[in-house]
């Protein structure tokens, strides 16, 4: 140990005593950090969790049922299994129309007839509505939530296409078939003014029994959801 002598001037002899006095020293260890610097990480600590606590809050109220809202993926449907829907929907040509009809045996209505021809192509497809899947869609749930628009040249066979009334409301749609000439399309529908499943020509532009092309494109269902 480290000290210094405490005696008289001059070197001492051999049986002279020295006097050793401990110099001060500081501990390095576990304990060496004060009381109040541990206080100190602890309230930074608090602090950052607050902070946690008050952006989560915020967002629990500024998003309502935010923690629990269900996340849901979509795709684009393929070509080919658009063809393959189209194929199902134009065999049930002749199937009577029957509001809010989803299968063969009991006839369709326009929403029922396309969910349905793609269930054949896709087998348990479904589709958005809202925050929420289903195995089904109405025709605007299908215009809002599960169709990605396209330019009437990109349409494939089997897209979706959509009508709508005086109101800008889409209610009624079908399946692209192909172009019966220029800017008047062929689809496949369940049509409430023939009674039954048929093949349509309708134009882009103009009315035609009340109703207006609204729009087309892709079918998209949901890939996933948690």
């Amino acid at each position: 140990m480290l000290g210094r002598a405490n005696g008289g001037a001059g070197a001492p002899g051999p049986e002279s005593t020295i006097a050793i006095t401990p110099l001060p020293y500081t501990r390095i260890g576990p304990g060496a950090f004060s009381r109040e610097s541990r206080g100190e990480n602890r309230r930074k600590g608090a602090g950052v969790l607050m902070f946690g606590v008050l952006v989560a809050a915020f967002l629990m109220f500024a998003i309502p049922g935010c923690l629990f809202v269900e996340v849901i993926v979509q795709v684009e449907v393929s070509p080919a299994d658009a063809s393959r829907a189209l194929e199902a929907a134009v065999a049930q040509v002749g199937t009577s129309y029957v509001l809010g009809g989803q299968r063969p045996e009991d006839g369709f209505d326009c929403s029922g007839l396309i969910v349905w021809a793609y269930q054949q192509a896709i087998p348990g497809a479904r589709f958005r509505v809202g925050r929420a899947t289903a195995p089904d869609a109405s025709m605007a749930d299908l215009w809002v939530w599960n169709v990605a628009l396209k330019p009437p040249q990109d349409l494939v066979p089997g897209d979706l296409v959509f009508l709508a009334d005086d109101s800008g409301q889409v209610v009624h749609g079908g399946l692209f078939m192909e172009w019966a000439g220029d800017d008047v399309l062929r689809f496949v529908n369940a049509s409430s003014y023939s009674g039954q499943v048929v093949v349509d020509e309708w134009p882009l532009h103009g009315e035609k029994r009340g109703q207006r092309f609204a729009g087309a494109g892709r079918l998209k269902v949901v890939r996933r959801r948690w």
